[in-house]
């Protein structure tokens, strides 16, 4: 038998069904945007811990006397043809890239009137690089080893750094390995971060306070070589890797890393002429 509503009861039947049905969809929907909330932030702290470990594997671990990355992981090639008739002319070349996950690529080429002997012990005087070089408020050795592992037996450091370029400054503990053939005179020099500087002992500011990096990344080299075959010319390319910590950092960065990078240059120059 067939039931009849009258027309309001009817009406208000649906509402109520259309109600319901709205509820339990938008509820649905809560739950869907909660679930994809917490898939987006495991997501966000996977990219961060894979990035994290990333930065560590090219750390150096204090605890070690083991360089964790090679001289071609830290030889970046920016300037790909260098201008050989401004660089006789003493210009020093620079180039730079900024790279996808923040960081920035850099490298500059200059000759210098010297031999590469000479300007490798400017560059190996770290304890007195803020008379040296440019922009440098801090250095020091908090220690000197032999390496082991890949490059057993080659002098490294690991040395201390505050540096100050347009008014932003920069702290970091880095290990530096310098390689060196006295028979092609070819000398090369390469560097990362020491992870957790805090933590090794006798590493403190000028103010006592432990030592911390300013820097996500920092991997560089230098290397002297005689340009063209002469002995009293030496062609010095240096190259960095560096990524911030944050934007401002990184505009400041940006901002003045070709004149700081040319300047080390001009300050190798003056500082052979200096010791002659």
């Amino acid at each position: 038998m067939n039931t009849f509503f009258p027309a309001n009861e009817g009406r208000s039947t649906l509402m109520l069904f259309m109600r319901r049905n709205t509820k339990c969809r938008v509820e649905k929907l809560m739950k869907y945007s909660v679930l994809l909330n917490g898939i987006g932030i495991v997501l966000a702290s996977l990219v961060i811990a894979v990035s994290v470990r990333a930065a560590m594997d090219l750390s150096a671990d204090p605890l070690t006397n083991v360089m964790p990355i090679s001289w071609r992981q830290a030889s970046f090639r920016v300037i790909v043809s260098p201008d050989e008739s401004e660089l006789e002319k003493g210009k020093i070349l620079f180039g730079m890239e900024k790279l996808d996950d923040g960081s920035i690529v850099a490298q500059s080429m200059g000759l210098i009137e010297a031999t590469p002997e000479e300007c490798i012990r400017i560059t190996t005087d770290y304890n007195h690089y803020t008379s040296i070089m440019p922009y440098t408020v801090e250095s020091r050795i908090v220690r000197g080893f032999r390496l082991t592992g890949e490059y057993a037996g080659a002098r490294a450091v690991d040395f201390w750094a505050r540096v100050r370029v347009l008014g932003f400054q920069t702290r970091y503990l880095i290990r530096v390995v310098n390689l060196g053939n006295a028979k092609s005179h070819v000398y090369q020099s390469f560097w990362t971060l020491v992870r957790n500087p805090a933590s090794v002992s006798g590493c403190k500011d000028s103010t006592g306070r432990p030592c911390e990096n300013d820097l996500e990344v920092n991997i560089g080299s230098g290397k002297f070589e005689p340009y063209k075959g002469s002995p009293n010319r030496t062609l010095a390319t240096r190259t960095m890797k560096i990524k911030p910590k944050s934007w401002v950092q990184h505009f400041g960065l940006c901002a003045g890393c070709g004149n700081s990078m040319q300047d080390v240059t001009e300050a190798i120059r003056t500082a052979v002429m200096k010791r002659r």
